[in-house]
């Protein structure tokens, strides 16, 4: 075992391995896996109302709104979401 090894094992990973452990921090840890889901929703809906290809534009524009509105939904609100997640997951 080499000396960086040596040194991460002895102080570093103890003190993230309480960090982990903490109540609160796992709690905003699931939280914030919670949401991934809507990201990923709202991150798709972008790519087809922007997808960059000539002539995707003109194709999209008549449906641009209808398109937006779950980019919104998800990525508007998502600190929201956050803070609901980290709470019931406290509160379990």
């Amino acid at each position: 075992m080499n000396q960086a090894t040596g040194f991460l094992n002895k102080r570093i990973v103890p003190a993230l391995t309480a960090l982990s452990e903490n109540t609160y921090m796992s709690a905003i840890r699931a939280g914030m896996v919670a949401v991934v889901p809507l990201t990923i929703i709202g991150g798709f809906f972008i790519i087809v109302s922007y997808f960059p290809v000539t002539g995707w534009d003109k194709i999209v524009a008549p449906y641009l709104q209808l398109l937006q509105v779950p980019v919104t939904a998800t990525f508007g609100l998502l600190a929201v979401f956050v803070c609901f997640a980290i709470g019931y997951d406290l509160g379990k």
